[in-house]
């Protein structure tokens, strides 16, 4: 939001697309032991469209708005009515390695020495119903002297298919040129164009080495010079024909003690095979 806020004000393009909830959340999490975590979640919703009240921002006015309505490959159109739901989700997290211990007398969880395990059921009854499990697998491995690996795996599936766009699987993407702290995210996927009511599977992998070519310098090292190289994937049943998309990345952290900078390298015929540069930022 952070980003899309300062597109839209300083060069008139507005990549997030905004509609209007009311709604009345109730949320539910309790630590069974060490490895087991529950949470629950239920949300009565009203949902309704919204459109633009102004054309452009400050600069550039000439370069106008998109609609206020998203783009997709699945759905010719995405315009939906005003409705209402009951939403629950259920989740059930496993971290088979994770311990307590005392630290100054105080009990705190480490889940550092293995994987975490994640299912879900999410779904709604009334107007445009749903139903989904998502499954997910994380971890973050010390190699030692060859650096840290980070991994993901997750997939859906849809047992009854949603109608309104809202409620498609959706993926983290970015058409920024300016790239956040999340570490398992597409660098240049587009936001909602591959949004999908079917399965699918994504992986992402990321690579920080303790050397690998500038941090082969001590100096540089010490400094706080980190690189990384990163590794994204995804395919979808809805879209057989596009393939699998992936992207390979490499990235500089650490410049000023604050920002970095990554070059992606998206392979596949969802989106121009062209570099892509970018600023990392800490937020």
């Amino acid at each position: 939001p952070l980003f899309n806020t300062s597109y839209a004000l300083f060069s008139s393009q507005n990549f997030v697309k905004l509609y209007q909830k009311e709604f009345v959340n109730f949320r539910y999490e309790h630590q069974v032991s060490a490895p087991f975590r529950i949470s629950g979640e239920f949300e009565y919703r009203r949902r309704n469209p919204l459109v633009n009240h102004v054309d452009h921002g400050l600069f550039l006015k000439d370069r106008l708005f998109a609609p206020n309505s998203f783009e997709t490959s699945e759905l010719s159109s995405t315009t939906f009515e005003a409705h209402e739901q009951l939403y629950t989700k259920l989740t059930l997290q496993w971290t088979p390695a994770a311990r307590y211990r005392l630290v100054n007398g105080i009990r705190r969880m480490s889940r550092k020495n293995g994987p975490t395990f994640q299912l879900s059921y999410d779904g709604a009854q009334g107007d445009f119903g749903f139903s989904r499990l998502t499954a997910s697998a994380t971890q973050e491995i010390d190699l030692s002297n060859l650096g840290i690996l980070s991994y993901q795996i997750m997939g859906s599936h849809f047992m009854k298919r949603p109608t309104v766009f809202m409620d498609y699987q959706h993926f983290q993407g970015n058409e920024f040129s300016f790239i956040g702290s999340s570490d398992f995210s597409f660098r240049a996927l587009p936001f909602y164009h591959f949004s999908t009511s079917g399965n699918h599977i994504q992986t992402h992998l990321k690579w920080v080495p303790r050397k690998l070519a500038l941090t082969q310098f001590d100096l540089l090292r010490i400094y706080g010079i980190k690189e990384q190289l990163a590794h994204n994937y995804m395919v979808q049943g809805n879209n057989p024909s596009l393939g699998a998309y992936q992207e390979f990345s490499y990235g500089i952290t650490g410049i000023a003690k604050i920002v970095g900078i990554e070059i992606v390298y998206p392979v596949g015929n969802w989106v121009p095979n062209q570099w892509k540069f970018m600023i990392r930022v800490p937020f």
